[in-house]
C-alpha cells in the first residue's frame, strides 16, 4: 500500500496551493469549477489501477492454490452436472469448484456463506421486480379466448412467423416427391437437395437471410469448381482412378480444412457448402462407373450442374417464402432489444435510488450488483452479429447500422455506469453516500423525474422510430451542476481517506450516466427529427 500512499501524497503536492495550512479548501477567485478535476481523475485511476492489482492478486493465489492442491490427473464432471447432482441430495449444499472448501464465518451475512448469499440473490432480485412496476390486473377471459388470443400472439411473433415459414417450405418443397407423376424425376434429378438447402438457408430476419444466401451460394460455386478441377485431375476422361483421386483430394481436403479452420465464425456456413458440395460431386461422379444405382447425377461438369440446379431452385424456394407477405427486419429486432435494454436500465437506475443512502447491514444489491450488469452486457453484446449484418438489409426506415451501432455503446457505457454505482451502494459508506446526495442531487425528485421521462422518451423513440420533442429536459449534466451544493466540503484529510477513491469514482460514473444520457438524446435527434417544435412566430 506505500505505492497508494505515496500517488496520493503527489496529487496532493501538485494541487498544494488550493489548501491551507490546515488542510482544508481554499475559497478565493483563483478557485474554479474545475480546479479540483485532476484531484478526482486521480483518485480514479488510481482506484482501478488498485482494484485491477488486488484482483490479479486475487487470481494468482488462486492459481498457486490449484497447482500445490492438484497434483495428480483426474476425470471432471462438468460444474453444472457436479451441481445438479449435488442439488439433487442436498438442496443447501455448494460446489467448491475452486477445490477451496467453502468456510461460513461467524457473521451471517457474508458473502462466503452460500445460504445468505442465494437468500440475498433473490431478495435483491426480488426488489428488482418490484422497481419494474406492476400491470394492469388481466381480464378473466374463457379457455377459447384465451386459445385464440395465444395462437395469434404466437403467429405474429418473429419466431412463429419463422417456424411457419419452415413448415410451408418444407411442404411446399416436398409435394413433388408426393406426386407418382413426378417422383422418379424428384428423386432422379436428387430433389432432396432442394429441401436441405431451402430449410437451411431459411432464417428468421431478412439481414441474415441475405448474408446466408450470398455465403451458401458462394460456397456451393467455389466448392464445385474445385471438385470439378479435383475430378479431371484425377481421373481425367476416364472412370475415375483411385490413386490420382486420393492424391487430389488430399490437396484439396487440406485447403478446405483450412477455410474452415481460419475464416471467421460468420463463414461456417459457406465452408460446410463448399466442402459437402466437392465430396458430393467427387462421390458421385466415382460411383457413375463402380456403382450399379438408379438417379446417379453424372460425371465431373454435369454433377456440378445439378447440384448447382437444385441448390439455386432452394435458394429460389427460401427467397418466396422469406419476403411474403412481409420480410422480418432484422433492424427492427434490434430497435426492439435496444428499447427494452433502456427499460431494464431504467429499472437498474430505480433500483439505485432505493438502496442509495441507506445504512441496510447485509444489503442484498451487493450480492448480485455485478450479475445483473453481466446481463445486460451479455444482451448488448449479442446484439454484434445482428448490427453488423444490417449493411446488407434493405432498410426503409430511419435507423441504418451506423446510428445502431453507436446506439449500442451508449447503452453499454449507462450500463457500466450504472452498474459501479450499484456495487458502490452497499459498499461506501453511509456518511459519503449521503455527502454524493447533497453533492449531485442524486435523490432529487425534480432530477429523478427528468432522468425518467428523458429515459422514456428514448425507449419509445426505439421502438416506433418517431422522432423526439424539440424541448426536453437536457443536457441534464447541466441540470446536474445546477443542483449541486457549491459549498467546499474538501480537505487533505479526506483525500487520504481510502474510501474518497470510490467516492470520485461514484461522482465519475454518475456524470458519465447523465452525459452519456445527453449523447443518446442528439444521436436520436439527429436520425429520427425533432416533433413538437416550439417556433416564435413574431421573432420570424
Amino acid at each position: 500500500m506505500t505505492c497508494v500512499i505515496d500517488t496520493t501524497e503527489a496529487v496532493l503536492e501538485i494541487h498544494a496551493h488550493h489548501f491551507d495550512d490546515k488542510g482544508r479548501l481554499k475559497i478565493d477567485e483563483d478557485l474554479r469549477p474545475f480546479s479540483l478535476q485532476g484531484i478526482v481523475f486521480s483518485m480514479v485511476i488510481e482506484e482501478r489501477i488498485l482494484g485491477t492489482a488486488v484482483t490479479v492478486e486475487k487470481l494468482l493465489e488462486h492459481i498457486s492454490h490449484l497447482n500445490k492442491t492438484r497434483t495428480t490427473h483426474r476425470i471432471w464432471l462438468p460444474s453444472r452436472l457436479q451441481y445438479s447432482l449435488s442439488w439433487l441430495f442436498n438442496r443447501h449444499s455448494s460446489i467448491s469448484l475452486s477445490g477451496i472448501s467453502t468456510h461460513i464465518d461467524e457473521n451471517p451475512d457474508s458473502p462466503t456463506d452460500p445460504i445468505a448469499l442465494e437468500s440475498q440473490a433473490k431478495e435483491a432480485y426480488r426488489r428488482l421486480l418490484f422497481s419494474r412496476g406492476s400491470k394492469h390486473s388481466p381480464v378473466r377471459k374463457g379457455f377459447l379466448s384465451r386459445a385464440i388470443v395465444g395462437a395469434y400472439k404466437w403467429l405474429t411473433n418473429p419466431a412463429g412467423i419463422y417456424a411457419l415459414r419452415m413448415v410451408i417450405l418444407t411442404i411446399g418443397t416436398a409435394i413433388p416427391a408426393a406426386i407418382p407423376s413426378s417422383a422418379g424425376f424428384y428423386y432422379r434429378e436428387k430433389g432432396i437437395w432442394t429441401i436441405i438447402t431451402a430449410q437451411t438457408c431459411l432464417v428468421e430476419y431478412t439481414a441474415d437471410f441475405t448474408f446466408s444466401l450470398v455465403s451458401r451460394g458462394l460456397g456451393t460455386v467455389v466448392g464445385g469448381i474445385l471438385a470439378v478441377v479435383a475430378w479431371y485431375i484425377g481421373a481425367a476422361n476416364g472412370p475415375g482412378n483411385p490413386y490420382g483421386l486420393s492424391a487430389i483430394t488430399a490437396v484439396i481436403t487440406a485447403i478446405i480444412v483450412w477455410c474452415r479452420l481460419f475464416l471467421p465464425p460468420a463463414f461456417v456456413q459457406a465452408g460446410i457448402m463448399l466442402g459437402s458440395t466437392f465430396i458430393l460431386i467427387i462421390g458421385f461422379s466415382y460411383d457413375h462407373d463402380h456403382i450399379e444405382q438408379y438417379g446417379l447425377p453424372g460425371i465431373g461438369y454435369e454433377a456440378f450442374w445439378k447440384r448447382l440446379v437444385t441448390v439455386l431452385v432452394g435458394f429460389a424456394a427460401s427467397i418466396i417464402v422469406q419476403l411474403f407477405p412481409r420480410p422480418p427486419s432484422a433492424t427492427s429486432h434490434v430497435c426492439k432489444s435496444l428499447a427494452n435494454t433502456v427499460r431494464t436500465l431504467a429499472d437498474h437506475y430505480s433500483l439505485l435510488l432505493s438502496h442509495w443512502g441507506r445504512s441496510e447491514q447485509g444489503s442484498p444489491l451487493g450480492a448480485v450488483a455485478e450479475q445483473i450488469s453481466l446481463e445486460v452486457a451479455e444482451t448488448l453484446l449479442s446484439l454484434n452479429g445482428a448490427i453488423a449484418l444490417l449493411r446488407v438489409e434493405l432498410n426503409l426506415g430511419a435507423f441504418d447500422q451506423k446510428v445502431l451501432k453507436k446506439t449500442q455503446e451508449q447503452c453499454q457505457y449507462m450500463n457500466q455506469s450504472l452498474g459501479r454505482l450499484l456495487v458502490l451502494s452497499a459498499s461506501l459508506p453511509t456518511e459519503l453516500q449521503a455527502r454524493l446526495v447533497n453533492t449531485v442531487g442524486l435523490l432529487d425528485d425534480r432530477i429523478i423525474g427528468e432522468v425518467m421521462s428523458v429515459l422514456g422518451i428514448i425507449e419509445q423513440s426505439l421502438r416506433t422510430g418517431g422522432p423526439l420533442p424539440e424541448r426536453l429536459p437536457t443536457p441534464l449534466i447541466s441540470r446536474f451542476w445546477n443542483a449541486q451544493s457549491h459549498e467546499a466540503m474538501l480537505s487533505k484529510t479526506l483525500v487520504r481517506n481510502e474510501y474518497y477513491r470510490q467516492y470520485c469514482v461514484a461522482i465519475s460514473s454518475y456524470v458519465k450516466f447523465l452525459s452519456t444520457i445527453d449523447d443518446l438524446v442528439l444521436l436520436l435527434k439527429g436520425a429520427l427529427g425533432e416533433c413538437h417544435v416550439i417556433y416564435r412566430w413574431e421573432d420570424a
